[in-house]
């Protein structure tokens, strides 16, 4: 089993607990669940206080062969949370990732990181642009464009990838999956299409997103109805060919 820790969250007993987590993972009650599907997630108590535990699905032996030469997504969690702070972009804080491997082959892995309490994801808020909907869909298309002009690109910017505090901050979540360099107006698009956004609630995302990047309005509203299409046909062949997935 090996473990990373992020420096500011090394402290006496966080690897024994860390070596605990599968005995953690297999014996939780359901109430602890926060989502239960490919991935499992779910709130521990650890030496930190209460965390979140997620639980990366088993890889195939084909993907197993392709973590032999790249990191788990545990560790990428890891990683990318602390470029995220290094850079004062919001995610809760990460703790640690966990993998098993056998031999070269990852077997399971786990990340961990600082519970948010009481948090929601802004999927609700989507369907119903209220004034505090309002707010929090503009606040989610002005952090991406911050986050675009910084050169960070997160690869699922999608409504269960961002949560709120009680606060009404948002952090980002899910964070395997990112990419560094230059963000392009049009690879933008792309990205923040995975809002999945329609009508008034598009309208505030683009406008916000675009005050911040510098852009025009129409322009990236455009360019997020092109994507938003593609992502759509994208969407309707998967579906098609799930029964022959393997």
């Amino acid at each position: 089993m090996r473990m990373w820790i992020a420096p500011q969250c090394i402290q006496p007993g966080a690897k024994a607990w860390l070596s605990t987590l599968p005995h953690i993972v297999a014996t939780a009650d359901a109430s602890r669940d926060i989502y239960r599907g490919r991935n499992h997630l779910l709130r521990g108590i650890s030496p930190w206080g209460e965390v979140v535990i997620k639980s990366f699905r088993v890889p195939s032996i084909l993907q197993a062969l392709g973590y032999t030469c790249r990191r788990s997504k545990a560790l990428r969690s890891l990683v990318n949370g602390l470029i995220l702070q290094r850079l004062g972009m919001p995610t809760p804080q990460p703790i640690a990732a966990v993998e098993e491997r056998d031999g070269w082959r990852l077997r399971r892995s786990w990340y961990v990181c600082a519970l948010v309490s009481d948090a929601h994801t802004i999927r609700g808020d989507l369907d119903a642009p209220n004034i505090t909907a309002s707010r929090r869909i503009s606040q989610c298309g002005a952090l991406a464009g911050v986050m675009h002009n910084a050169g960070l690109l997160h690869a699922d910017f999608s409504p269960g990838n961002i949560i709120f505090s009680m606060n009404g901050d948002p952090y980002l979540v899910d964070i395997n999956r990112m990419r560094l360099g230059r963000v392009s107006a049009c690879l933008g698009a792309g990205s923040i299409a995975r809002m999945y956004a329609k009508g008034e609630s598009r309208d505030i995302f683009c406008a916000a997103y675009a005050h911040v990047r510098g852009l025009r309005y129409a322009s990236v509203q455009r360019r997020y109805t092109a994507a938003y299409r593609w992502l759509h046909v994208q969407r309707e062949l998967k579906n098609a060919l799930r029964p022959w997935r393997w």
